[in-house]
């Protein structure tokens, strides 16, 4: 089924799922009335619409916070219920303190309480269970699997093949090869063509729709795993790589089994949902704090530019954003106005003569880069981030150097761990070294490491550190 539908269908059983929970105690509240009502009459819980339906709101946004509705293709029963259990009471916690009342009777408060959770997570983890069969039965059937590609025709692509057909509820549907070395169409592979060498890829990800790429290269050397990732880097794919080959991979990794066959997932989604919110949440936060309460300086700043020298307070230039996405960047201006209309894009020197008086002093200490705020509040950047280039550049150095597209997993930032570590880009070379930093960051990526950077970032316009 598509992920539409599948959100669709945990979305309505998650539903079904709170609410009965909901019914079964408030009814047993009014039969036990009737028995003891001295004993019930502290607890005010009743059956009330208003209620079942805020309950049910809170139930599913703290799902969605954690996760819960991401597409779960291939994920064991096991982790989805043990990810529920760690969800749902958190979640009983929050309510617990939210609805604690004092004046209950304390034991009866926690025994409703604990026999409204144990419910619950049996109800949502029934529903899950039974859409999770329905679409395993399906994947078996043939029906909603994904087009995939194997990278690597040797023996070990052949393995994989025969245990991906053992296994048809993963719902992996095998088109064919790619290999380095060039194989015609007619040269199949158990009945399965070779469809073209490395740099085919991007071709076939488009021409055929495939969503899942496995690398499984016997003992090939780190720079042919690096030229296999890189051409698959930007597509819209998720990417497995076999076990042994791991040690070079970037990235965080996630492991899934094919029958005594692991593979690792490359770069999956760097943060998770709810870490997703809070760093959004943050970057939302600081940015209307610092626009608002220093307006006056930011005022300053741009009558300063327009008194040095001709042209726009602003500098805006396109920039390549999350997942390859254009997007217009906003700087102060700090340099003359038309100043690579002679020369074309080329990166900024150390004591650059294109750098204005104002400008220079801007640069030092970063304040060119505030009106970047804009840009987080309409989503294209974040406070911390990989710092975003131009789609000239972009285009060269992903042909240059290896891993380089892998900076678009995530939005770009007005900060980074590369821009507290090492001067702006002047040259090839300053772009290879920062993009260490800039994979150390996506391998680490957390809401401390964002933190730290964000301190450090404070420090250097202290100390008048960024540009000259």
């Amino acid at each position: 089924m598509s992920k539409c539908v599948e959100k669709i269908l945990v979305l309505c059983t998650d539903i079904i799922a709170i609410t009965i929970p909901f019914i079964l105690v408030t009814v047993g509240l009014q039969l036990g009335e009737q028995f003891a009502p001295r004993w019930f009459s502290g607890f005010p819980i009743q059956l009330d619409v208003i209620l079942a339906v805020l309950l049910t709101v809170y139930w599913i946004l703290f799902f969605a916070i954690f996760g819960l509705y991401k597409s779960w293709y291939n994920r064991s029963r096991v982790d989805e219920f043990f990810q529920v259990l760690k969800t749902s009471f958190f979640g009983m916690i929050v309510l617990s303190i939210v609805t604690f009342n004092i004046r209950g009777p304390l034991l009866l408060t926690v025994f409703l309480l604990g026999v409204y959770w144990i419910f619950l997570y049996l109800f949502v983890c029934a529903g899950r269970l039974g859409i999770g069969s329905f679409q395993r039965h399906l994947l078996i059937l043939g029906i909603g699997r994904r087009q995939t590609l194997i990278v690597g025709g040797g023996a070990l692509g052949e393995d994989l093949l025969r245990k991906i057909r053992v296994q048809p509820a993963l719902g992996y549907e095998v088109i064919g090869f790619v290999d380095k070395d060039p194989h015609g169409e007619k040269e199949r592979l158990n009945g399965l063509p070779f469809l073209g060498t490395y740099e085919s890829i991007s071709r076939l990800v488009q021409s055929s729709k495939v969503s899942d790429i496995i690398i499984a290269v016997e003992s090939g050397s780190h720079e042919e795993i690096l030229d296999i990732i890189d051409n698959c880097n930007g597509l819209p794919v998720n990417l497995k790589i076999v076990p042994d080959l791991y040690d070079i991979a970037s990235g965080h990794i996630k492991t899934q089994e094919i029958t005594g066959f692991p593979l690792i997932d490359l770069l999956p989604e760097p943060l998770l949902p709810l870490q997703q919110h809070v760093k959004r949440t943050m970057d939302i936060a600081l940015s209307l704090a610092v626009l608002l309460f220093f307006w006056p300086m930011w005022v300053l700043i741009a009558m300063l530019i327009r008194l040095d020298t001709k042209g726009s307070i602003f500098f805006t230039q396109e920039r390549v954003g999350k997942d390859g996405r254009i997007f217009t960047m906003i700087k102060f201006r700090s340099m003359v106005r038309d100043a690579e209309e002679r020369t074309g894009p080329v990166w900024a020197e150390e004591n650059d003569l294109r750098v204005t008086r104002v400008g220079r002093i801007i640069r030092k200490y970063r304040l060119d880069e505030i009106p970047q705020f804009l840009n987080i509040l309409r989503g294209e950047m974040s406070l911390v981030g990989p710092r975003p280039e131009r789609p000239y550049f972009v285009q060269q150095l992903r042909k240059t150097i290896p891993l380089y597209t892998k900076r678009l997993k995530v939005r770009p930032g007005v900060t980074g761990w590369a821009q507290t570590r090492h001067k702006y880009d002047s040259s090839l070379n300053d772009v290879r070294e920062k993009l260490k930093y800039d994979l150390y960051y996506l391998r680490n990526i957390s809401l401390m490491l964002d933190l730290k950077i964000l301190l450090e970032t404070v420090a250097v316009m202290i100390r008048g550190k960024g540009a000259h």
